[in-house]
């Protein structure tokens, strides 16, 4: 009797037992599936036992950016990322497209139709958040990307306490997600911000990647692949969003863009390109790891401008250093032109490549690029050096003077190698540089100049004319 007693006491033990765990496991599964209140604000679901996630975090007076990445897997695998928002109400906006202007939708448990190419903007009850899509990349090498095609979209789902925004990544063997978002007090977006938020810069012509910002490869590069991007010393979205300072996203991506270059200024001064074009390799013999003094004197003005707004000394310090090996690069590569009265110009090369000695053509817009940067640099630092070297850049100009100009008024592009003056100028982007360069003559006390005058009279007719 006494051992059927036992028995019974040891069988609903080990039914007790059986049903605790049963207990557990539903808890885990109910907060797996976040049906409870989610602990951290960004939570990670994934098949495996210790999922491969990076990230790197931003923290600025108007918010903070969040820079994610998932895997290399070894193996095919879907991954998902899950952003807690607190509250009993939401609010989302996106633009449908690139030429409409924003659309708000209040979260009402429907199934939503969200883009799959704009951030995600919410708009919650203790803070504002901007969110991107969930890409996947793999890479052609360090500096080099190929974007895979199979983004899916957000989903949402209501939970205690608050809303989940998933993000669903279907990682192929090698692949890598990423996701960015950034929070703030402040309101990110309004109606009428569309200028200052399109979308191109970020899906299209143009990614965030989680060491930089990365610009559509060119067929005539390499490596190429459809859909490949590639490191870009030039922060093209930087100098977007660095004219909208008055917004508190545009201060942010600013920001980030600019601290995400740093890492790449080699020893050297520079940030180097790690493509090869077609046409520097078979005209000049330049390969990839090359010099560009115009994506490199662009992002230099770039630091120079992040610095005279937010104080950071490591963006001065970084402007500084990519001037250094400007001022180093006209020396070991330029073509002296002489006046009518004797006087000294110079016209640098485009492009160099450390260890060559090949000459290069000397484009008009990267040459007054150079000139800006100096000008601008001059103005906040008060350094002769700067502003003598951009005086000589400028008598180069000067000295060739309406040689510059076509005869359908039009300006060449380049000085070229053999001493002509040739190629397709762009429509606006010389133009809009010489304007710079006069501003700046003035702004730092120097004579505006007669020739850059009639270069830009010569170019604006042009443009009429052609009803541009």
């Amino acid at each position: 009797m006494k051992r059927q007693e036992k028995k019974t006491r040891w069988v609903w033990k080990f039914l007790g037992g059986i049903l605790v765990l049963m207990g557990l496991l539903a808890l885990v599964f109910l907060i797996r599936q976040g049906t409870q209140e989610v602990p951290q604000e960004v939570t990670l679901k994934t098949g495996l036992r210790r999922p491969s996630l990076e990230e790197k975090t931003f923290s600025y007076p108007e918010g903070d950016f969040h820079l994610l990445k998932l895997g290399p897997y070894k193996r095919d695998r879907k991954d998902r990322v899950s952003i807690f928002v607190p509250g009993d109400h939401l609010q989302l906006a996106y633009y449908p497209d690139q030429d409409q202007d924003l659309k708000l939708v209040d979260y009402q448990d429907e199934d939503l139709s969200l883009p799959l190419d704009s951030p995600l903007y919410v708009i919650g009850e203790e803070d504002y958040l901007a969110i991107s899509q969930a890409l996947s990349f793999s890479q052609l090498d360090e500096a080099n990307l190929v974007k895979e095609e199979d983004t899916r979209p957000v989903e949402v789902d209501r939970v205690r306490g608050g809303f989940l925004l998933k993000y669903t990544y279907p990682l192929e063997e090698g692949a890598q997600g990423i996701l960015w978002y950034l929070s703030s007090k402040e309101a990110l977006v309004q109606e009428g911000d569309r200028e200052a938020y399109g979308r191109e810069d970020l899906y299209e012509t143009g990614v965030l990647y989680f060491d930089g910002y990365y610009y559509q490869t060119d067929k005539t590069y390499k490596p190429y692949a459809p859909q490949a991007y590639f490191r870009i010393p030039s922060p093209y979205l930087a100098r977007h969003h660095l004219s909208y300072l008055d917004r508190p996203l545009s201060r942010i991506f600013s920001r980030v863009l600019l601290d995400l270059t740093l890492d790449h200024i080699n020893e050297a001064g520079f940030f180097p390109v790690e493509v090869e074009s077609g046409w520097l390799k078979g005209d000049y013999g330049i390969p990839s790891g090359y010099y560009d003094n115009r994506w490199n004197t662009d992002l230099a003005h770039c630091l120079l401008k992040g610095y005279q707004e937010f104080k950071d000394p490591a963006y001065q310090a970084a402007y500084r250093k990519i001037i250094a090996y400007t001022l180093s690069h006209n020396q070991a590569h330029h073509k002296t032109l002489m006046g009518p009265e004797g006087q000294e110009g110079y016209l640098v090369d485009d492009y160099s490549h450390p260890g060559q000695e090949s000459q290069t053509h000397t484009s008009l817009n990267h040459q007054l690029a150079v000139i800006n940067l100096l000008l601008d640099a001059y103005g906040q630092e008060g350094r002769e050096d700067y502003l003598r070297e951009a005086q000589g850049l400028l008598r180069g100009i000067e000295i060739l003077g309406p040689k510059w100009i076509k005869e359908d008024q039009d300006l060449h592009y380049a000085y070229l190698v053999d001493g002509s003056l040739g190629l397709l100028d762009y429509p606006r982007l010389t133009l809009n540089d010489l304007l710079l360069t006069q501003e700046l003559l003035e702004k730092t006390g120097q004579a505006r100049s007669s020739v850059l005058d009639q270069l830009i009279q010569s170019k604006e007719a042009y443009l009429k004319s052609k009803g541009l």
